[in-house]
């Protein structure tokens, strides 16, 4: 089941600031093992395992990604991005990626070639503002599609490798989050005093904007 959880949780996107999109995935899993669950002001899941007294526990992982947004549709249909969280330009090149507009949208990151680029531009550091997501969309249908501020995420299944590894997105943090699972597993078949709190956390950096705009 563990596996079967990674598998899911990371087939599916919490960019960093749009956690709430796949909740029900958390619901699901974490449901059967715990006695509650309440979603914070901020879009953090909290689920409760009740205790015997009033002591309070709390474990806590963040769920969010680093993603993609869109930031302009291009005359030539291609679309300009930013990050949201750290990411290395160089490792975008050549990715398949899903974009998240009113309906989900496969592109994949191009860059200028070689062949048109002088030695001064192959010389210098990518920037994520040399690549553009294309969809094979004109300017005109993405218009009716996409708007700017929409997310998009590396479109990449997990897959298992040699033995028990497997390789996916996202597993910074969700990894933890399944460790939380295996704890409230564990912790449904024993009697425990504290009220223990598994928490998927949205990511710090938000946490602290949404509340200073509180």
């Amino acid at each position: 089941m563990l596996k079967e959880f990674l598998f899911d949780v990371c087939s599916n996107q919490f960019v960093s600031g749009f956690e709430h999109s796949n909740g029900d995935i958390l619901t699901k899993y974490f449901s059967p093992y715990t006695d509650s669950f309440e979603k914070d002001n901020l879009g953090s899941y909290i689920f409760k395992a009740k205790g015997s007294n009033d002591t309070k526990i709390m474990l806590a992982a963040h769920i969010d990604e680093i993603g993609l947004m869109v930031t302009k549709i291009l005359e030539s249909g291609f679309l300009s991005f930013t990050s949201v969280g750290g990411i290395n330009p160089a490792a975008l090149v050549a990715q398949d990626v899903t974009v998240f507009g009113k309906e989900n949208i496969f592109g994949v990151i191009g860059i200028k070639p070689p062949h048109v680029t002088n030695e001064e531009e192959r010389n210098k550091p990518l920037k994520i503002n040399d690549l553009y997501i294309d969809t094979g969309y004109t300017k005109e249908k993405l218009e009716q599609l996409v708007r700017i501020g929409d997310v998009a995420t590396i479109k990449r299944e997990p897959v298992s490798l040699q033995g028990s590894v497997i390789s996916a997105k996202a597993l910074d943090d969700r990894a933890c989050v399944a460790v939380m699972l295996e704890t409230a597993k564990e912790l449904k078949k024993i009697s425990h005093k504290s009220n223990v709190y598994f928490t998927a956390t949205i990511s710090g950096r938000n946490w602290y904007e949404r509340r200073k705009n509180k």
